[in-house]
């Protein structure tokens, strides 16, 4: 692995295309499999690791000393796997010319936001045919409607956890998620428990107003947990009208790995 790493001549990108064929070669599944987004961070203490910065990372819930890595997993009843991956490149870098050359960063290197590597990452899973029916975002993707719209503009279902703040139109009025949730009746609330060994959960699923293509629809989906009902977390999901409550948490919350 050593001399794998430090010696050998071999192209990552290249590497990358083998894996993402292997994983849709033995997990490949249209009907059940999501593609997955989201980032992790990896704490570091040095100044010298290429994209190492102080910033904010879901890893330690606070701003640290540390890389920030986008990823894309493939999920899907067979299994799980990641198949793609971006390392954000803070602006610090971009005029830090010494750095850049300690570490071998080209010149044209552009900082990006996690936002646009995220769509890189997707869009080259699209042009390879990877088999996915969904699309899933985590909570920083899921506040910036501009993501929201690339998603559908693709022609992509899509679940992405959304901000108590959010504003969603129902019934042709503005509100925001959080006061949508607080107006929910007990009999709007559905107990369904997605995979084996997660806690109690009771959703809700209300229809969202927003004009979409025709045979499409947005919804918002909430989550409460049972051994936490004043906790609740929002998505706002879009696809074909004939999807189910059941289908949409299903796919929202079946697949939950981690970049470690």
């Amino acid at each position: 692995m050593q001399r794998l790493l430090n010696v050998a001549t071999w192209g990552a990108d290249a590497v990358l295309d083998d894996l993402r064929e292997y994983v849709v070669e033995h997990l490949g599944e249209a009907s059940s499999a999501v593609l997955i987004v989201d980032e992790t961070g990896f704490l570091k203490k040095d100044s010298k690791s290429c994209g190492v910065a102080r910033q904010d990372a879901g890893t330690a819930g606070a701003v640290v000393n540390t890389q920030v890595g986008v990823f894309l997993c493939y999920a899907s009843d067979k299994g799980a796997a990641f198949i793609d991956r971006a390392l954000s490149l803070p602006h610090t870098w971009t005029v830090d010319h010494t750095r850049r050359f300690e570490t071998d960063i080209p010149t044209t290197t552009a900082c990006l936001s996690t936002i646009e590597f995220a769509k890189q990452l997707l869009t080259r899973a699209f042009a390879a045919g990877v088999p996915a029916r969904w699309i899933i975002a985590a909570l920083g993707y899921g506040r910036s409607h501009a993501f929201r719209c690339w998603l559908e503009g693709q022609g992509r279902a899509d679940v992405v956890m959304v901000p108590s703040t959010n504003a969603a139109h129902v019934a042709d009025r503005r509100h925001t998620v959080e006061k949508v949730g607080a107006q929910l009746r007990e009999e709007d609330w559905t107990t369904f428990t997605p995979t084996t060994g997660t806690p109690g959960q009771a959703w809700a699923r209300v229809p969202l107003s927003e004009v979409c293509p025709p045979g499409m629809q947005r919804w918002l989906i909430i989550r409460c947990l049972t051994e936490d009902p004043d906790a609740l977390t929002y998505f706002v999901a879009y696809g074909p009208n004939e999807t189910t409550c059941q289908e949409l948490v299903r796919r929202n919350a079946s697949h939950k790995p981690r970049a470690r």
